[in-house]
């Protein structure tokens, strides 16, 4: 039976570096959709070993010395578009520049929902479009949320909590599978430092989301609580968790519930049902004895995931 989870970083595979891979372990926890996870994680590891691919490795934010700056996020989303429109002129006919924000981001987003459409039912656009299209469209998905939880400072150094998400994708081999009635019951909002955490597997926002983003260009059928578990993860390192600040958050959350009720009743979510999926659901535990700012000088020097093993 599979106890532990483990990550390895290393460069960028075009970084110029002799530096030495950087790993974590993280100690699964007693629970039956941590054994499921493990399950479905174990196929997609073994896969990756087998073929040598991973979905996304790169998918690090709010490290020092990232990657993906302002300037490179508005580049690619921009060359991305593009691509697009190429296939379907003017299809994605809202301008991508440096000073966008957060309402931007939604209405961007809008696009991506329509035209994307939904993972098990894409729309034509997505489904007729070549290889290139249909990686441009999920680029445009990914780069959006980038550009949100980067939260770039004005010097280009990022103010949020050190986060990567270990993303294996889905296909014919790596699949997603439906959360148990029981498994609702593990959604908190407690913060345990470095914790391994379910990855939303959907295409749209959950709840918190259309609530951290005060979104209101996000279209009806987008509005989707996590329903599935898959191999994707991801492990935030927020140095300043506390039981206060979960609690002054879900203060805020309902606030705005009521200011929303109707609306939202009319969509079928009702005030504190499990289903609706608040907060996070923990897998494992971090076990290291190092400190969150050795953490992430470490990880911020290999910001690329090199290995995931189920131990």
């Amino acid at each position: 039976m599979a106890q532990f989870i483990a990550v390895t970083f290393t460069p960028r595979p075009e970084e110029k570096t002799q530096r030495e891979p950087f790993s974590l372990r993280w100690r699964l926890r007693d629970h039956s959709l941590a054994g499921r996870f493990a399950k479905v994680l174990k196929a997609a590891c073994d896969f990756e070993s087998e073929t040598g691919y991973m979905y996304k490795r790169e998918r690090f934010y709010n490290f020092p010395r990232g990657y993906f700056t302002r300037d490179r996020v508005i580049s690619l989303l921009q060359e991305h578009i593009a691509t697009i429109n190429e296939a379907y002129p003017g299809l994605v006919d809202y301008p991508v520049y440096r000073q966008m924000g957060q309402e931007d981001m939604n209405r961007l987003h809008t696009y991506f929902e329509r035209f994307r459409g939904p993972l098990l039912d894409p729309s034509p656009y997505y489904k007729e479009g070549s290889p290139e299209v249909k990686y441009a469209f999920d680029e445009v998905n990914l780069l959006i949320h980038r550009f949100e939880d980067c939260e770039f400072a004005d010097n280009e150094k990022p103010k949020g909590n050190p986060r990567f998400v270990a993303a294996f994708g889905l296909d014919n081999k790596i699949k997603r599978y439906p959360l148990e009635d029981k498994d609702y019951e593990l959604f908190d909002l407690d913060e345990p430092y470095g914790c391994l955490r379910l990855n939303y597997c959907e295409v749209g926002k959950h709840l918190m989301d259309v609530f951290n983003d005060r979104d209101h260009e996000i279209g009806d059928e987008a509005i989707k609580p996590l329903r599935y578990y898959s191999a994707d993860f991801f492990v935030d390192f927020n140095p300043k968790a506390n039981k206060a600040a979960s609690e002054n958050y879900l203060k805020a959350l309902y606030q705005w519930w009521d200011e929303n009720e109707e609306k939202l009743e009319g969509l079928g979510f009702h005030k504190h049902d499990p289903k609706n999926a608040v907060g996070n659901i923990k897998l494992a535990d971090l076990e290291s004895k190092m400190s969150h700012e050795q953490i992430v000088e470490e990880i911020s020097l290999r910001q690329w995931i090199g290995k995931v093993e189920v131990l």
